[in-house]
């Protein structure tokens, strides 16, 4: 079978390239068994393809549609989507013409299903399906007139009608309201009718169509001949009513996987964004060893970490955990990323305590608006006197861990960013030695848990910390994140878990 004499595919293997060249593809395929039958651009040969997804028409494959330039699974779900559409257009088509030609009998009908599917093919868009399904009805009837209705859960209702100024939109929700109470087919005479009904109108054939899982719909056709002569119309208009019943779903369904396949699109691009916004790699640094590695629950999440390393400034670092995870989470955590690096880079005396302090009214507003906070630990090398500066806002754990002594978390003395219009928090100092070692996790690190509910915790990570402090901050890292993979099985995350290591080495 060759799939290029259906004109419809064409036109939109056409339309879908383009829209694949916009988004930075270099090619765009269509393959069956005997090779290459099209492809864009149509003046050279396609390269080596990046994805692929099969058109099928039932069970059997009749080809394939291949992309190349891109890549990820964002891309390959797109791709995925488009080709399961373009095989539900040939399906359709393969079953009207089967349909066709083993019952002839009923040559009315399927000639009024087949111009309806024709009218039909090239709308994708569910106004456009239903503009074009309501005019094709009113031809195929001859009826004086015909609307269509579709409520979807937790949306407005959509009404199209032919032609288009027959019915005030006040007359039609008062129809499918009455319609929807009643829930069975009605043919109803224009004088036992409620509402009033334009001239040279007899009878109104009202149809429900149920739709699985994707709302309900209605559709109303005004004849201008008495009820006793509309047997055949009304059996035509059943006909085309489950017609349409079939055309809605596959088009709601279409516009589902479209939209989550673009949802995933923006979520993928929400976390290189996030990412960016996160060092790529810490700072070299000739007395500091550093390491540090953030894992979301989700795509974006809340936990952050920076370094600030200006010029006549001492070298300072952040780790901090905005409440919950997913999308919220990871606005407000670029915001208050942003705002504490401006403050620490921006203050004459970027001390911890006061750049926590202007954040903390900079931002309290903002936290309080949505209900959230976040907790932060600002920390700061001072080579000349060996000591480390910090506040810890409610943020846990922070292990210190001396060169030869034993680990202990450095306790936070005040609440998170945003509880209260103040910050409260004192700064604290500790000296800071060749080999000792700080560790900044945030919580979903420590609240991990195992398959039988086990909590990771702060004892557990203290051990691991003292067992591996002799390693360099990266081998600190990677083990603490192995023992957490085993300890939980590498089950799913509950949160966001980040870790940033410090080690002092010798100059």
């Amino acid at each position: 079978m060759n799939i290029l004499t259906r004109q419809t595919l064409i036109q939109q293997l056409r339309t879908l390239a383009q829209a694949w060249e916009a988004a930075g593809a270099t090619s765009y395929s269509l393959w069956q068994q005997q090779g290459l039958v099209w492809h864009w651009p149509a003046d050279t040969l396609p390269p080596a393809y990046t994805l692929a997804a099969p058109l099928r028409l039932n069970d059997l494959t009749l080809g394939q549609l291949r992309v190349a330039g891109l890549t990820g699974p964002a891309a390959q779900a797109r791709l995925t989507a488009e080709a399961s559409l373009l095989s539900q257009f040939l399906t359709l088509e393969e079953d009207l013409d089967s349909v066709t030609a083993a019952l002839v009998d009923s040559q009315d009908q399927l000639l009024a299903l087949y111009n309806l599917a024709q009218a039909t093919r090239h709308q994708i868009g569910i106004d456009g399906l239903l503009e074009s399904l309501t005019k094709e009805v009113r031809h195929q009837t001859r009826a004086r007139g015909v609307f269509l209705s579709l409520q979807e859960p937790g949306k407005p209702l959509q009404v199209e009608q032919a032609p288009a100024s027959l019915l005030s939109q006040d007359i039609l929700r008062q129809i499918c309201n009455s319609q929807s109470q009643s829930g069975r087919e009605q043919l109803i005479a224009a004088a036992n009718i409620a509402v009033p009904l334009p001239d040279q109108v007899d009878s109104l054939f009202l149809l429900p169509i149920e739709l699985d899982r994707h709302g309900e719909a209605l559709l109303g056709v005004l004849f201008a001949q008495p009820a006793a002569s509309l047997s055949p119309l009304l059996k035509l208009a059943r006909t085309l009513a489950e017609f349409i019943a079939s055309q809605l779903e596959n088009a709601l369904l279409n516009r589902t996987i479209l939209d989550q396949t673009r949802l995933r699109t923006e979520l993928e691009l929400a976390a290189r964004i996030q990412l960016q916004l996160l060092p790529h790699h810490p700072p070299l640094r000739p007395d500091l060893d550093l390491s540090a590695k953030s894992q979301p629950a989700l795509q974006v999440g809340g936990d952050f970490y920076d370094f600030i390393a200006a010029e006549e400034a001492p070298f300072t670092f952040i780790v901090g955990d905005v409440t919950g995870k997913g999308m919220p989470a990871a606005l407000l955590m670029a915001m208050t990323r942003t705002v504490l690096r401006s403050k620490t880079k921006l203050s004459p005396a970027p001390h911890p305590e006061a750049v926590l302090r202007k954040v903390n009214e900079d931002m309290y507003d903002d936290f309080t608006d949505v209900g959230m906070f976040a907790t932060v630990f600002i920390g700061q090398y001072l080579p000349h006197t060996e000591t480390l500066r910090f506040v810890n806002a409610g943020h846990s754990p922070v292990i210190f861990c001396p060169s030869g002594g034993e680990p202990r978390l450095l306790e936070a003395d005040g609440p998170a960013l945003g509880v209260l219009p103040a910050a409260y928090c004192s700064q604290q100092t500790l000296f800071f030695r060749p080999g000792d070692v700080l560790v900044m996790a945030t919580d979903g690190f420590s609240e991990a848990r195992s398959p039988a509910g086990e909590m990771f915790g702060h004892e557990r990570l203290m051990e691991l910390v003292a067992i591996s402090s002799h390693c360099s901050a990266r081998e600190i890292s990677d083990s603490l994140f192995d023992n957490l993979a085993n300890f939980t099985t590498h089950s799913s995350q509950d949160d966001d878990q980040t870790l940033v290591v410090i080690k002092r080495i010798e100059q």
